[in-house]
C-alpha cells in the first residue's frame, strides 16, 4: 500500500521526501534560488562548461587518426534461384563418385580445437584458472578435425554456388538497447506460467517502482544479481519510488517482487557547476575527490526531451538521505580542458514490481525463444541465468494482450522489427524455412547445391502425421587431416577478441538499395546512422576473416596479470609451417557439384583459406592443393578386381572450368550480368578478403592512450552504436569487401 503521510514516515526513517537542503547554497549571480538553473543555461555552451568527452563529427575526422581494417568482412550474394528438387541417393545415371586426396600447408601459426581444460597457467597467476585449448590429436598425432575441414569447405562452397544461409532460423532476432524515453512503453510483470510449444504461458502485470541502494541497505536487504525475490514495500506512487522495504509482511506494506539486474554502465552527468553545490558539499570535497550525494530531477518543460546525461535536469543536490536518486559526485580533471570539474555518476537502482490484481497477459513460446537469442551473449547468459523461470520479474511490451519483446531490465535490449532470416533474400533463406513456407515435405522439397552436397534437415514443424523429421544425408565425407611434417607445439596466451554481433548493424546490415547507413535525426541534426533490421534491410553476405599482410606474435599474443579473467584463453599452437594430408570421399555428385567442390578446396592461386581458432588475429591461414582425384568406374560394380574400380583424373581442372561456365550462366539469369566468373559479386569480394598478399593494419580497435580514453569495445559505442541520439560521434560503417585496401576505419 502507499504511505499516505510520506513526510511522517520519512522522518522516522531519517530520509527526505525531496532533498531540499537546509544548508544555504553558495550564492550565485546566475540564480535566484539555491539549485534552479537559469532558463537560458545550455550545458553544451563552452562558456558554461569545458568541452565534453564525446567527440563531435568534426573532432573525429582528424587528419592524424590511426587507421585500421576490421578483421572480418562479407562475401556478397546474388539474388538468383539455384535450388532444385532433392536428388535421391539411388540416382546413378550421370553421377560421379570417388575420392579427392589433399594436402594442407599452413602459412601462419595454427590452433585446431581439441578438448578444453581449465587450470592455472604456469607462466601466470597460480590462484586463477584459465581455459586451455588443446590442439586436436588423432591416434597420438597432431591433426585437424574432419568437422573443421568440412565446415571451412562448406562456407566457401555456399559462397561460390550462391547457396542458402542454413545457420539462420526464425528466432535469430538481434536487439538494440532501449533509451530512457522508450522505457515508458515498457511493462513489468511476474511469470505465472511458462509457455510450451502447445500452450501459452501467463504473466501477471505489475506496477513498477524503483528502489535506490541506500534504501535496501537501510532495511538490511541484500539483493542477489539476476534473482527475483518476494518482498513487502511502502511506496511513493507519485514519484514511483520505494520508501521502505522488508522481507517480512506487515499491515502497512504490500506484497511485491524485487529484481536486481546485472552491471550497469554508470551514466556521467556533468560537469556540475560549482554554483550548484552547497557549501557543505564543497567543504567536504576539499578533503576527498568523491562524495555520496542525493538529488532530484526537475520536470520536463513542454516539448522538452529527456537527456539522462545532461546536468540541466539535476536539482537539489544534497548529502542528506533521500529515496529518490543517489549518486557519487566526483572531483575530476577534464583532460581536454585541463580544468577541475565536478561530475555526478548515478548509483544503480533496482526494480520492484507490485502485482495488479486480476490483470494478466499471455506469453507464447516464440517470444521466449526470441528473448533467449537476443540475450545469448549477455552477462546473464554467462552466469547461467538466462532461462526464464516461474516467479521471474520480466519487462516487455504488450500487443493484443500478449507479451512482446521480453527484456530483463527496464533499459535492456529490445528486438529489432525483423529477425535476420526475415530480411534474407529468397536465395539466402535457409532451405528448411523455404520448404516450410512452401509446405513441401519429404522428397518433394527443393534445396540449394550446398544442402544437396553437404546434407539437409527439414524444419521440425514440417513433420506430418507424427512422422520423424526428414533428414537428407550429405554426399561428402572428410577424413581428419593428419600432420605429416612432425611439428611441435607451444602454449601461448591469446589476446581477448571482442567483436560486435549483428545488432551492430553498421557492420552486418545494408539497405535494400545497397546503402551502408540510414539517415536519422539526432540532437545535432541528421546523421548517417546505423540501419534498423526491418523490411528495408539486407544482410551484407557471408562472413570471412581478412587475410593479414603480416602475422607476428604481437598480432595474437596476450598478457596475463592479476586482473586477467576467464576471457583469456591459453592455446596450443603449431607455430612453424606445417603440412597435413586428408581425403574427401564423395558419392553421386553432378559435374557442376564436383567442380564447385574442387574449386572450394584449392581456390585460385591468389587466394588462401583460414582454419581453426583465432582467425581475427591472422592465425590459421593455409593453402590446400589437390594431390589426386580418383573417379569410380562402372567396373566397381562388375568385377572383384579392385585395380579397375577407380580411374585417376589428371585433368581435374575441366570440372572446375565447367562449373565456372555454368555459374556465369546462372548469374546472368539475375539483374547483375557478368562476362567472367571473377566478376560475380561473391567471388570478387571473397578474393578481396582472402587475397594471398593480405591487407595491412588488420585488427580490432585497440585501447587508446591517454587519460579517460576508452578501450577497444568503446570504439563501437562511439562509432557504430544504434543509440546515437544522446551523443556526438562520427558514424563509421564497415567498408565493403571490394574497398578493403582503399577504405579504412579511423581509431578516432
Amino acid at each position: 500500500m502507499e504511505i499516505k503521510n510520506l513526510d511522517k514516515m520519512a522522518k522516522k526513517l531519517g530520509i527526505e521526501t525531496s532533498p531540499k537542503s537546509a544548508i544555504p547554497n553558495k550564492p550565485s549571480p546566475n540564480k535566484g534560488s539555491g539549485n534552479s538553473r537559469p532558463n537560458n543555461y545550455n550545458s553544451n555552451n563552452i562558456n558554461n562548461r569545458p568541452a565534453n568527452n564525446n567527440f563531435s563529427a568534426n573532432a573525429n575526422a582528424n587528419a592524424g587518426a590511426v587507421k585500421f581494417t576490421n578483421p572480418y568482412n562479407f562475401a556478397e550474394t546474388s539474388d538468383i534461384e539455384v535450388r532444385s528438387k532433392i536428388r535421391p541417393h539411388t540416382d546413378h545415371e550421370g553421377m560421379i563418385s570417388g575420392r579427392i586426396t589433399c594436402e594442407l600447408k599452413t602459412l601462419t601459426p595454427m590452433a585446431a580445437g581439441g578438448n578444453i581444460t581449465e587450470q592455472p597457467y604456469d607462466k601466470g597467476p597460480q590462484n586463477k584458472k584459465f581455459k586451455h585449448l588443446n590442439h586436436f590429436k588423432y591416434n597420438g598425432n597432431l591433426a585437424i578435425p574432419a568437422a573443421t575441414l568440412k565446415g571451412m569447405t562448406r562456407n566457401v562452397f555456399e559462397t561460390v554456388t550462391n547457396s542458402c544461409m542454413m545457420h539462420y532460423d526464425e528466432t535469430n532476432f538481434e536487439g538494440y538497447r532501449t533509451t530512457q524515453g522508450a522505457s515508458s512503453e515498457i511493462e513489468v510483470g511476474i511469470v505465472i506460467e511458462l509457455p510450451t510449444a502447445d500452450s501459452e504461458g501467463r504473466v501477471q502485470l505489475c506496477d513498477k517502482y524503483l528502489v535506490i541502494e541506500e534504501i535496501l541497505k537501510q532495511n538490511n536487504i541484500i539483493s542477489t544479481k539476476f534473482k527475483t525475490e518476494k518482498v513487502y514495500v511502502a511506496v511513493d506512487k507519485k514519484r514511483k519510488r520505494v520508501v521502505s522495504i522488508s522481507k517480512s509482511s506487515n499491515n502497512s506494506m504490500e506484497e511485491a517482487y524485487l529484481y536486481t539486474s546485472g552491471k550497469m554502465t554508470t551514466p556521467r552527468m556533468g560537469p556540475i557547476l560549482e554554483s550548484d553545490l552547497n557549501n557543505e558539499i564543497l567543504d567536504k570535497l576539499k578533503n576527498t575527490n568523491q562524495l555520496t550525494v542525493y538529488y532530484d530531477r526537475r520536470k520536463l518543460n513542454p516539448g522538452e526531451k529527456n537527456n539522462p546525461s545532461s546536468p540541466n535536469f539535476i536539482i537539489n543536490i544534497s548529502t542528506r538521505p533521500s529515496y529518490l536518486y543517489s549518486g557519487t559526485l566526483k572531483k575530476e580533471n577534464d583532460y581536454r580542458s585541463n580544468q577541475i570539474v565536478y561530475n555526478l555518476y548515478s548509483n544503480k537502482k533496482s526494480v520492484v514490481g507490485v502485482p495488479l490484481k486480476g490483470q494478466y497477459v499471455t506469453l507464447n513460446d516464440f517470444e521466449v525463444k526470441k528473448y533467449m537469442h537476443v540475450f545469448r551473449h549477455g552477462e546473464r547468459a554467462g552466469c547461467g541465468e538466462l532461462k526464464l523461470k516461474k516467479g521471474d520479474l520480466i519487462f516487455f511490451k504488450v500487443e493484443n494482450d500478449s507479451v512482446k519483446n521480453i527484456i530483463r531490465a527496464s533499459l535492456g535490449r529490445i528486438a529489432f522489427e525483423k529477425s535476420i532470416s526475415e530480411i534474407l533474400t529468397n536465395s539466402e533463406v535457409p532451405c528448411y524455412i523455404y520448404n516450410f513456407k512452401k509446405k513441401l515435405h519429404d522428397m518433394e522439397q527443393i534445396i540449394c547445391p550446398a544442402c544437396q552436397v553437404f546434407g539437409y534437415t527439414e524444419d521440425s514443424r514440417q513433420t506430418k502425421n507424427n512422422k520423424k523429421t526428414f533428414a537428407f544425408a550429405g554426399r561428402v565425407f572428410f577424413s581428419h587431416a593428419i600432420n605429416t611434417s612432425k611439428n611441435q607445439t607451444s602454449w601461448e596466451i591469446l589476446k581477448t577478441a571482442g567483436a560486435p554481433h549483428p545488432s551492430t548493424t553498421f557492420f552486418y546490415i545494408k539497405t535494400k538499395d545497397e546503402k551502408l547507413s540510414a539517415t536519422k535525426t539526432t540532437r545535432n541534426g541528421p546523421v548517417e546512422a546505423m540501419p534498423d533490421i526491418n523490411s528495408s534491410a539486407r544482410i551484407r553476405g557471408r562472413k570471412f576473416y581478412v587475410k593479414h599482410q603480416n602475422v607476428s606474435e604481437k598480432n595474437y599474443k596476450g598478457i596475463l596479470t592479476e586482473n586477467s579473467d576467464r576471457q583469456n584463453t591459453i592455446i596450443e599452437l603449431i607455430k612453424e609451417p606445417a603440412t597435413f594430408k586428408f581425403t574427401i570421399d564423395f558419392e553421386k555428385l553432378t559435374g557442376y557439384e564436383l567442380g564447385a567442390l574442387l574449386y572450394s578446396l584449392q581456390l585460385d592461386k591468389e587466394m588462401c583459406h583460414s582454419i581453426g581458432h583465432a582467425k581475427p588475429f591472422g592465425l590459421g591461414d593455409c593453402l590446400i592443393t589437390i594431390g589426386k582425384l580418383e573417379i569410380d568406374t562402372p567396373a566397381r560394380y562388375e568385377t572383384l578386381d579392385t585395380s579397375k574400380w577407380t580411374e585417376t583424373i589428371n585433368d581435374y581442372q575441366k570440372y572446375i572450368d565447367s562449373f565456372q561456365s555454368q555459374r556465369i550462366e546462372l548469374e546472368n539469369t539475375g539483374k547483375n550480368k557478368v562476362n567472367s566468373f571473377n566478376e560475380i559479386a561473391g567471388i570478387k569480394s571473397l578474393k578481396s578478403i582472402r587475397n594471398i598478399n593480405g591487407t595491412s593494419e588488420v585488427k580490432y580497435p585497440e585501447e587508446r592512450k591517454g587519460n579517460n580514453d576508452p578501450k577497444g569495445f568503446q570504439w563501437f559505442v562511439e562509432h557504430a552504436n544504434y543509440n546515437h541520439t544522446g551523443r556526438d560521434f562520427t558514424p563509421q560503417p564497415l567498408p565493403l569487401a571490394k574497398d578493403i585496401k582503399t577504405k579504412k576505419l579511423n581509431h578516432r
